[in-house]
């Protein structure tokens, strides 16, 4: 097995899940039409886009990006803000648009802790849930974040975890299978072999523990109106409500809630699941 072909179909996906944080750094620090909304160039939509075909569970992709049709907006906070900074500007927010709307609006809902799937309806109760966000907390590893499409909260998102869990499955049978090819003693294919065990092990892991239904679920999206979405800002479990009343459509959207370790500063997990390319 060519072991660069086998670098672009396992490694590279992997290394797809930290676009997402290089597009809030890449955008830059400045403020849009609302408070909070930055817009992304055009080379950090074609990165979204990669982030979306290998970040969602099989049958539950958006629908491509469609670049003629204006920005990408992203709703949520980016690598390097003060989490206490951003709760208290989405907090004023919201006062000022309860103030001046009284429809539904889209949100973005960051959860004080991973929860599990049963919790979910008594967190987002009387609001209308368009997505939900999860990713398996294991220490200190990078894992990948997936979001969930939600018709009926109770049966679209345990299914979407098992279907997330098979997807996982195979990844990690694909990653072994590419180890398994790689059979030269050179430093550079041992490397790559190493890489691809610990993450075959680490998508068996995430896989186990999104069978099992786990606490992995740490934000959502959904629609309410401003009055609604105040109650919702105050309820326990709860950390933070992003208002987002100039969206127009969710899949020219990155939204990107708190996780819950993310206390003093927006920073990616740790990753030290993977040897680094760059060690000998």
């Amino acid at each position: 097995m060519n072991p660069f072909r086998a670098l672009d179909e396992r490694v590279l996906p992997r290394l797809a899940r930290g676009l997402i944080r290089i597009a809030g750094v890449v955008s830059g620090s400045g403020r849009g039409p609302a408070a909070g909304r930055r817009t992304l160039t055009a080379a950090t939509v074609l990165a979204l886009a990669a982030v979306a075909a290998t970040a969602t569970y099989l049958g539950s992709r958006p629908a491509p990006v469609d670049e003629s049709t204006g920005d990408v907006v992203r709703v949520g906070a980016s690598e390097g803000d003060l989490v206490s900074a951003y709760v208290e500007r989405s907090r004023s927010e919201l006062a000022a648009i309860t103030a001046r709307h009284s429809g539904e609006i889209p949100a973005l809902v960051s959860f004080s802790s991973y929860v599990e799937p049963d919790a979910l309806d008594g967190l987002l109760a009387d609001v209308t849930t368009a997505r939900v966000y999860a990713r398996v907390p294991l220490p200190d590893v990078q894992t990948e974040i997936v979001f969930f499409p939600v018709n009926t909260l109770k049966a679209d998102v345990p299914a979407a975890m098992k279907r997330t869990a098979e997807s996982k499955e195979l990844a990690a049978r694909d990653a072994d299978h590419a180890a398994d090819g790689l059979t030269g003693g050179g430093a550079q294919e041992k490397e790559l072999r190493a890489f691809y065990r610990q993450d075959a092990q680490v998508s068996r892991a995430e896989a186990a523990s999104y069978r099992r239904l786990c606490g992995c679920i740490y934000g959502a999206v959904v629609r309410a109106s401003p009055a609604r979405l105040t109650q919702l800002a105050k309820r326990d479990g709860i950390r933070v409500v992003d208002a987002a009343p100039e969206l127009k459509r969710l899949d020219r959207t990155v939204f990107l809630p708190l996780q819950p370790e993310q206390i003093a500063m927006v920073t990616p997990p740790t990753d030290g699941s993977l040897p680094s390319p760059t060690k000998r």
